[in-house]
């Protein structure tokens, strides 16, 4: 049956135009390479695989799939964008040459194996976070004559495990941004300079691999963006070892370095994440400014940051973020809108959010880390509440800096020395009706905890509120415990370099008390002595519970 079906295809062909036959053989194939690219990753497994093989459903309108039109009237995909979408196996580069993408995306899942092709033919390639390994591979000569400068490609392979040395040939690439961070590359680091093109300042990573040498004057021949108010920079060069010996070099790096202060992470030594990272971490130098942090399910990590905007006002951000050996990593913490004690506010249906920074966090040892953030400002846009305001395009400020960061405090349980009776009661807990809003509780080995209350202020204004306070559980009472805060508003601080420590105000906002149920529920009161927060109570119930050490009972 299949043979005369093929054979009918054929003869109908005969007698449709030529281009007609052409186009619905490219279809055909198109669709082909598409199913095996399906089979190859998961398909069936995919958070979202709308569309996809149903003969019923045009391929250009399966979930990720873009297609582009043609002189011939022909669709032809343009680009396949899936991340984040549990894409688990190998991926054949090769195979793809035929759909001629333009973009493909497929960073944030767990592809793994080798690449087999340089992917010179693709504009837009983001494979960053997945499980990549090997050498990467050289370009193919019959490849180099058809790199030119007037398309600029970006590459990003970040956080894989690709290995051995950048092959030599690339320095006959032509790329805008290369992104090579997070790997353990070692070798021909000169070649990556190389590889930026000349049609535009761009942005050149390599990060956090096993790079080691002397950088010499020549890499400046590289166009990269400046550290300044258009970026974040266009360099990357941390977490390896380096020596640079020119002055003139060393100002050409500064001025381009993302973060700036670029001393400050390389030629250092680093520990592993584990759960022990859990507790609060802030800056001697910027006191009023910080983060609590704690590895939820698999390791995942949640992070709270709070600070003040560029014009003084309360802020905090949240998100969780990518584990790795020994950096912790958020493409972004949001920040939010909504009202006190009523939760995030919606706009048009929609939750009021919008992403605020990126940041990365390293080890580098028991009680110390580095931190580094890329900040948004959004001084000179619409208020994020404003449902009439367009937040873009607007004059989005980058701003982006490096800081060391010691321990505050440390969360119970998260080894097998600090154990207590109530570090069940650790975690991030809030109310489901007021979702938005909530608390961070940090059980600390001495029986004492450190509570976060991420909210917003009473005056209508949307504007973000938190305060922070400690207290001590009571005693005999591990079945049904309960604690009172004395909470503390600050005030008075800045975001980036104008911070001053010595203008915080700690204001006495009054207490709060939480009645824990069980280890899930429970209940909490507050009576502030400011007069527009008033005083009150609502129900609570675990949003997040963080990992503790496993431990057996001699150790505990």
């Amino acid at each position: 049956m299949t043979h005369t079906l093929r054979f009918l295809s054929l003869n109908a062909c005969l007698f449709l135009a030529g281009m007609a036959c052409l186009s619905i053989a490219v279809a055909q194939s198109t669709e082909s390479v598409l199913a095996d690219f399906y089979q190859d990753t998961g398909g069936d497994q995919w958070d979202d695989n709308s569309g996809w093989l149903d003969p019923f459903v045009d391929f250009c309108d399966w979930h990720g799939v873009s297609c582009r039109g043609s002189q011939s009237g022909q669709k032809i995909i343009d680009r396949i964008e899936l991340p984040d979408n549990n894409l688990i196996g190998t991926l054949d580069l090769a195979a793809l040459d035929e759909l001629d993408l333009a973009e493909l995306n497929l960073r944030d899942n767990r592809l793994g194996g080798t690449l087999n092709r340089a992917p010179i033919q693709i504009h837009q390639l983001d494979l960053s976070n997945n499980r990549f390994e090997g050498v990467l591979p050289a370009l193919r000569e019959q490849d180099i004559p058809l790199i030119v400068d007037d398309s600029p490609h970006t590459w990003r392979l970040t956080n894989n495990d690709f290995s051995g040395a950048i092959p030599a040939n690339w320095r006959e690439l032509k790329l805008r941004n290369l992104e090579l961070s997070g790997n353990r590359l070692d070798g021909n680091f000169t070649v990556a300079f190389e590889t930026i093109g000349r049609e535009g300042p761009g942005h050149l990573g390599i990060a956090d691999n096993e790079f080691s040498g002397t950088l010499t004057p020549d890499i400046r021949d590289a166009w990269l963006q400046l550290h300044d108010v258009d970026t974040f920079g266009g360099l990357n060069l941390c977490w390896n070892d380096w020596q640079i010996d020119d002055p003139e070099l060393d100002t050409w790096i500064a001025n381009r370095h993302v973060g700036g202060e670029y001393i400050n992470c390389i030629n250092r030594s680093r520990s592993l994440m584990a759960a022990d990272i859990n507790g609060s971490w802030f800056n001697p130098q910027r006191n009023g400014e910080g983060m609590t942090l704690m590895m939820i399910d698999r390791g995942v990590p949640l992070m709270y940051w709070f600070s003040f905007d560029t014009q003084g006002r309360q802020q905090w951000a949240f998100e969780v973020g990518l584990h790795h050996e020994e950096s912790l990593q958020w493409s972004t913490l949001l920040e939010t809108r909504g009202d006190f004690a009523a939760g995030i506010r919606f706009t048009d249906g929609q939750r009021t959010v919008r992403p605020l920074m990126g940041a990365r966090l390293d080890r580098l040892g028991t009680n110390d880390t580095h931190f580094e953030r890329r900040y948004w400002n959004y001084t000179f846009c619409p208020p994020l509440q404003d449902p009439e305001g367009n937040p873009f395009p607007c004059s989005v400020i980058p701003v982006s800096d490096r800081l060391d960061y010691v321990r505050l405090s440390e969360m119970a349980g998260s080894t097998c020395d600090n154990q207590s009776a109530f570090q069940q009661y650790s975690g991030a807990w809030f109310d489901p009706f007021r979702a938005g809003e909530g608390f961070i509780i940090e059980a600390l080995p001495d029986d004492r905890a450190v509570v976060y209350w991420f909210t917003y202020k009473p005056d209508g204004s949307g504007e973000q509120a938190w305060m922070i306070g400690q207290g001590r559980f009571e005693s005999g009472t591990q079945e049904r415990a309960r604690i009172e805060f004395d909470l503390y508003q600050p005030t008075g601080g800045v975001y980036g370099d104008d911070f001053d420590p010595d203008a915080i105000d700690n204001v006495d906002w009054g207490t709060l008390l939480v009645e824990f149920s069980d280890a899930d529920t429970g209940r909490v009161y507050w009576d502030s002595n400011l007069e527009d927060y008033g005083s009150g109570d609502y129900p609570i119930v675990r949003l997040a519970r963080p990992m503790l050490a496993e431990c057996n009972e001699s150790a505990s």
